[in-house]
């Protein structure tokens, strides 16, 4: 899955941070890339289901809510930080 978020440099290292977890958890893969421009980061990630639970039969149904989970979290975090 490819996303790319614009955001301000305190949310971006927030979603950074928050995709690193999953990588860290062995739940994904992760190729990411950050161009800061006037107070914005502009990041663009590839997330991929991590090799250790793509070989599991039973992971393979696990796939889309594994790599929708972060930007979900991603999602709410940042409509949360927005009325704050």
């Amino acid at each position: 899955m490819k996303m790319q978020i614009i955001a301000d440099i305190m949310d971006a290292a927030w979603i950074a941070r928050r995709v690193l977890e999953d990588v860290e958890r062995g739940l994904i893969n992760a190729q990411f890339t950050v161009k800061e421009s006037d107070h914005l980061c502009d990041m663009t990630f590839v997330l991929r289901i991590s090799e250790g639970l793509a070989g599991f039969r039973t992971a393979v149904t696990a796939i889309i809510p594994v790599l929708s989970f972060p930007l979900t979290d991603i999602k709410s975090k940042a409509i949360f930080r927005g009325l704050c």
